[in-house]
């Protein structure tokens, strides 16, 4: 359950994202590098995350939130 709200708010901000490995992982476009393909992956159970083209990384999807400025986030 906390999976797909995690899912449903990083798809609110960032769009659409596929699915990856199973469903255990989410993958969405780089607001670091904004490549053409999809490349950043997020794991929903832990919130890891990392950019396989620009090398953005991080241990939790909250810093994905400030690095886009999205509302409410300080």
């Amino acid at each position: 359950m906390k999976e797909d709200l995690l899912k449903h708010l990083l798809e609110s901000i960032l769009g659409r994202s596929k699915s990856a490995r199973g469903g255990d992982e989410a993958v969405f476009t780089c607001p670091s590098c904004q490549h053409h393909k999809k490349k950043l992956t997020v794991n929903l159970s832990s919130q890891k995350f990392q950019c396989w083209v620009c090398g953005y990384k991080g241990h939790r999807a909250f810093q994905i939130l400030k690095k886009v400025n999205a509302p409410g986030v300080i």
